[in-house]
């Protein structure tokens, strides 16, 4: 994704906060500007917040994730989340290592914690 073979338009989202908010902006060390905020931010009552990625046709093995917060005006970021996969816009399962129900992802803790239930705040990129 940081790369940017991965396009803009392969990148979704359930919402955005506002227009300088968008889901391309969950890249990676995507870095903030005069006009853009620093990551992805999902819309303020977003009840369950998503960032989709879409590889295309073919398969891929992906063996990692990696996940950052805003940067920029605001330490932002979360600290809990799962990851889902599938093969069709509709239909994901929620990735499982072996012996877990589901794995969650536990991330630092965030001292700006209160963040999280303003708002979702992510950057991430596919290892």
């Amino acid at each position: 994704m940081e790369s940017e073979n991965i396009s803009d338009g392969q990148i979704s989202a359930s919402s955005q906060f506002l227009a300088n908010h968008t889901a391309d902006q969950g890249r990676l060390h995507f870095q903030a500007t005069e006009t853009l905020h620093g990551a992805w931010s999902a819309a303020k009552h977003d009840a369950h917040p998503w960032l989709q990625v879409y590889l295309g046709c073919e398969a891929f093995i992906i063996t990692g994730e990696a996940t950052q917060g805003r940067n920029g005006c605001c330490p932002q970021w979360v600290t809990k989340y799962n990851v889902l996969y599938g093969d069709d816009t509709k239909n994901f399962q929620y990735y499982r290592e072996q012996g877990e129900s589901v794995k969650v992802t536990n991330k630092t803790p965030n001292i700006h914690q209160y963040f999280l239930y303003w708002h979702f705040i992510l950057r991430v990129q596919l290892l």
